[in-house]
Protein backbone atom coordinates (compact mmCIF):
# COMPACT_ATOMS: atom_id res chain seq x y z
CA UNK A 1 0.00 0.00 0.00
CA UNK A 2 1.11 3.08 -1.03
CA UNK A 3 0.14 6.74 0.91
CA UNK A 4 -0.54 10.11 -0.87
CA UNK A 5 -1.18 13.13 0.60
CA UNK A 6 -5.33 12.76 0.58
CA UNK A 7 -5.27 9.38 -0.88
CA UNK A 8 -4.26 5.50 -0.69
CA UNK A 9 -2.89 3.34 -3.56
CA UNK A 10 -3.80 -0.15 -2.60
CA UNK A 11 -3.19 -3.51 -3.75
CA UNK A 12 -5.71 -5.66 -5.44
CA UNK A 13 -6.42 -7.38 -2.07
CA UNK A 14 -9.16 -5.19 -0.33
CA UNK A 15 -9.28 -7.77 2.64
CA UNK A 16 -5.32 -7.31 2.76
CA UNK A 17 -6.05 -3.68 3.11
CA UNK A 18 -8.16 -3.46 5.66
CA UNK A 19 -5.71 -6.27 7.86
CA UNK A 20 -8.44 -8.64 8.17
CA UNK A 21 -7.02 -12.27 8.81
CA UNK A 22 -6.59 -14.80 6.14
CA UNK A 23 -7.03 -12.11 3.45
CA UNK A 24 -5.97 -14.38 0.60
CA UNK A 25 -9.05 -17.13 1.43
CA UNK A 26 -11.12 -14.02 1.93
CA UNK A 27 -10.63 -12.68 -1.60
CA UNK A 28 -10.49 -16.22 -2.66
CA UNK A 29 -14.11 -16.90 -1.03
CA UNK A 30 -15.33 -13.19 -2.69
CA UNK A 31 -14.22 -13.97 -5.73
CA UNK A 32 -16.11 -17.60 -5.87
CA UNK A 33 -18.99 -16.15 -4.78
CA UNK A 34 -19.62 -13.21 -7.04
CA UNK A 35 -18.74 -15.42 -9.70
CA UNK A 36 -21.64 -17.71 -8.24
CA UNK A 37 -23.81 -14.83 -8.27
CA UNK A 38 -23.42 -13.54 -11.56
CA UNK A 39 -23.73 -16.69 -12.89
CA UNK A 40 -26.70 -17.61 -11.28
CA UNK A 41 -28.09 -14.14 -13.07
CA UNK A 42 -26.66 -14.81 -16.42
CA UNK A 43 -28.40 -17.90 -16.24
CA UNK A 44 -31.95 -16.40 -15.41
CA UNK A 45 -32.07 -18.94 -12.10
CA UNK A 46 -35.29 -18.52 -9.68
CA UNK A 47 -33.81 -19.15 -6.69
CA UNK A 48 -35.13 -22.32 -6.41
CA UNK A 49 -33.52 -23.31 -9.69
CA UNK A 50 -29.92 -22.08 -8.45
CA UNK A 51 -30.59 -24.08 -5.32
CA UNK A 52 -31.23 -27.30 -6.76
CA UNK A 53 -28.54 -27.24 -9.24
CA UNK A 54 -25.79 -25.97 -6.17
CA UNK A 55 -27.28 -28.43 -4.17
CA UNK A 56 -28.03 -26.28 -1.37
CA UNK A 57 -31.10 -25.21 0.52
CA UNK A 58 -32.90 -22.10 -0.80
CA UNK A 59 -32.63 -19.92 1.94
CA UNK A 60 -28.77 -20.08 1.64
CA UNK A 61 -29.11 -18.92 -1.83
CA UNK A 62 -30.58 -15.66 -0.84
CA UNK A 63 -27.94 -15.23 1.48
CA UNK A 64 -24.89 -15.62 -1.53
CA UNK A 65 -26.93 -12.96 -3.52
CA UNK A 66 -27.03 -10.42 -0.61
CA UNK A 67 -22.85 -11.35 -0.70
CA UNK A 68 -23.29 -12.60 3.13
CA UNK A 69 -19.72 -14.14 2.52
CA UNK A 70 -19.30 -14.81 6.30
CA UNK A 71 -21.86 -17.92 5.43
CA UNK A 72 -19.93 -19.84 3.01
CA UNK A 73 -16.58 -21.70 3.68
CA UNK A 74 -13.85 -22.04 0.68
CA UNK A 75 -14.71 -25.56 0.38
CA UNK A 76 -18.40 -24.92 -0.05
CA UNK A 77 -18.30 -22.08 -2.70
CA UNK A 78 -15.58 -23.97 -4.86
CA UNK A 79 -18.19 -27.05 -4.80
CA UNK A 80 -21.09 -24.81 -5.84
CA UNK A 81 -18.62 -23.01 -8.68
CA UNK A 82 -18.11 -27.13 -9.84
CA UNK A 83 -21.54 -27.72 -9.87
CA UNK A 84 -21.68 -24.90 -12.29
CA UNK A 85 -19.98 -26.77 -14.75
CA UNK A 86 -16.35 -24.92 -13.93
CA UNK A 87 -13.52 -27.44 -13.67
CA UNK A 88 -11.07 -26.20 -10.82
CA UNK A 89 -7.46 -27.02 -10.61
CA UNK A 90 -5.13 -26.47 -8.08
CA UNK A 91 -1.41 -26.95 -8.41
CA UNK A 92 1.39 -25.56 -6.25
CA UNK A 93 4.94 -24.20 -6.86
CA UNK A 94 7.76 -23.94 -4.31
CA UNK A 95 9.29 -20.98 -3.52
CA UNK A 96 11.76 -19.19 -1.34
CA UNK A 97 8.94 -16.66 0.11
CA UNK A 98 5.31 -17.42 1.49
CA UNK A 99 3.29 -18.57 -0.43
CA UNK A 100 0.10 -16.93 -2.21
CA UNK A 101 -3.29 -18.34 -3.54
CA UNK A 102 -4.27 -17.45 -6.60
CA UNK A 103 -7.76 -17.79 -8.40
CA UNK A 104 -8.45 -17.75 -11.82
CA UNK A 105 -12.07 -18.45 -13.07
CA UNK A 106 -13.42 -18.52 -16.45
CA UNK A 107 -14.61 -15.08 -18.14
CA UNK A 108 -18.30 -14.65 -17.95
CA UNK A 109 -19.69 -14.18 -22.06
Amino acid sequence: MIEGKNYTISDDNIFANDGRPNPEERMMRAQLLYYIATEIKRRKLSQRQAADLLGVPQPHISLLLQAKLSNFSLERLLQMTTRLGVDLAISGQLTNEPGHITLNLPQFA
